[in-house]
This record gives structure tokens, C-alpha cells and sequence, in this order.
């Protein structure tokens, strides 16, 4: 018995291609790299994309001294959640401590800046996990991995200081008090119990409004340019952090301070 082979139709009655795809459409997060000052958010599994920019900037693209200039990076998760994502508290503490070396060569400039804010929901301050044993333990991987980082440069730190923080979270992290935290002038150089190099940790749901205002008030020249500031804004998440993020874009944006939030997003 023979196979019969039938061949697929690729054109309609009408002359056109049955299976057509309508691009390239670029993911918004690849928006960052056409502005000076950028706030990149992602939200949960979100942080994917989030991540990769990360890693591009710091390890890569500031060494030939590209956009972002300064760059405010912030991740929103459930804090029991981020126990399965050492992988990100890892890259992190490579990151930070790679672009301490390439500061101290002066392959990175003073001009380019980083800010990184973990947005941690749920969590108890009297119930915080413990670093040491159960399921908050580092795993070996992360560990071993861990152990081959370079922390000797100026800000330099260990993974296991981060993750403890992570872990059990200092009540300076309580997003309450972000408004008047956010507001010092030394906030960017202040020794805050929640801090890790330029990682902020923070807990509780996000309260979009003083990171704004910290990144309106640290753009530099303002008054000086004649044409109108643009500030990114990417975001990869939830639909509800998406609504709030606009909101704030909206209402950060000024014409008397000639400074102008534009969001890109994705949601899920």
C-alpha cells in the first residue's frame, strides 16, 4: 500500500500567503538604551528581561559608554518567592562587584551611575527567614560559584551579606519610610541597615512616588538645557504595577521642569 503525500497550501484563494507574521515588534524593554536616565522595573518571573539589560549595562555596554548614563534598576516579588531566585541575588553580587574593579581601573565612569531597589511583598519582621539552615540556605551551586567573586574593591561584598538581608530584612527597609529616607540629600551615600553597595532593599508593595521624585531631583542640568529631558521607563510584569508605573510616569512628568517620563511595558 502506497503513502499518498499531500502538499500543504502556503497561498488563499486570494492570492495571499495563508501564514503571514506582521514585524519586527521589539520588546519595550529595548527601549532603554535610547535614553540618559532610565528606570527599568520588572515584576516577578518579569525580571528575565530585567536581568539581561542589567548584565549588558554593567558589564558591557557602559565600557564603551553608552545609554543609560544612569541607570535605576527596581524589582518587585513576594519575599518567600525569592527563594528560588538565588540566581538573581548571585548575578547581583557579581555585577556590583565586578563594576567596583572596572571604577577602580576607570574603565566606567563616575557618570554612570546605578541604583538597584528590591521591592520584597509579604514580608513578616517577626517572622524572618533564616539564612543559615532550611529551605533560606544558599544551595551549593550558589555557593561554590559565589566563593570565585573578586570582592576586594572599594564597596565589595560577599553574597551571603546580601542574602542575609535578603532573608531577614532590617525594619530601614519598611517602604514607609521611603518618603522621608529618599528625601535626605545624602541619601545615595547614606549607611542605611537596608543597603548593600547600591542595592536597597526594601519591603513591602512599592511606593513608586519618592523613587520618582529621587530620579526627577538627580537629573543633572535641568535648568540649564533649553529642550525638554526624556526619562525611560521599562517595564515587564503585572498588569496592576504596569497601571501604577503610568500613573507615575503621568504624573512626574512636568512642562515648568521640562522633564518627561515615556513608558514602555509588557504585561502578563
Amino acid at each position: 500500500m502506497g503513502t499518498e503525500v499531500l502538499i500543504g497550501k502556503t497561498y488563499g484563494i486570494d492570492g495571499m500567503q495563508l501564514l503571514q507574521v506582521d514585524g519586527p515588534h521589539a520588546a519595550p524593554c529595548q527601549h532603554y538604551k535610547e535614553y540618559e536616565t532610565c528606570l527599568v522595573v520588572g515584576a516577578g518571573i518579569g525580571i528575565t528581561p530585567g536581568s539581561c539589560i542589567l548584565k549588558s549595562i554593567l558589564r558591557y555596554k557602559w565600557r564603551k559608554g553608552a545609554n543609560p548614563k544612569r541607570l535605576y534598576f527596581a524589582w518587585v516579588n513576594r519575599w518567600s518567592n525569592t527563594i528560588e531566585y538565588q540566581w538573581f541575588i548571585l548575578l547581583l553580587t557579581k555585577l556590583f562587584n565586578k563594576l567596583g574593579h572596572d571604577r577602580k581601573i576607570g574603565v566606567v565612569s563616575k557618570d554612570q551611575t546605578v541604583q538597584c531597589h528590591l521591592f520584597l511583598t509579604r514580608f513578616n519582621p517577626e517572622k524572618p527567614g533564616d539564612a543559615s539552615k532550611g529551605k533560606w540556605k544558599l544551595l551549593e551551586g550558589c555557593q561554590k560559584m559565589a566563593r570565585r567573586i573578586d570582592t576586594s574593591a572599594p564597596g565589595g561584598f560577599k553574597l551571603k551579606t546580601l542574602w542575609n538581608k535578603v532573608a531577614d530584612m532590617h525594619k530601614d527597609g519598611d517602604v514607609k519610610g521611603m518618603p522621608n529616607l529618599m528625601a535626605r540629600e545624602d541619601f545615595e551615600s547614606a549607611k542605611l541597615k537596608n543597603r548593600v553597595n547600591n542595592i536597597w532593599l526594601w519591603y513591602g508593595r512599592p511606593n513608586w512616588d519618592p523613587l520618582f521624585e529621587l530620579i526627577v531631583r538627580s537629573v543633572p542640568g535641568k535648568r540649564e538645557r533649553d529642550s525638554p529631558i526624556s526619562i525611560g521607563c521599562c517595564f515587564c510584569g503585572m498588569t496592576v504595577i504596569g497601571k501604577q508605573l503610568k500613573t507615575a510616569c503621568k504624573k512626574f512628568s512636568s512642562q515648568s521642569k521640562g522633564v518627561f517620563f515615556h513608558l514602555h511595558k509588557e504585561n502578563f
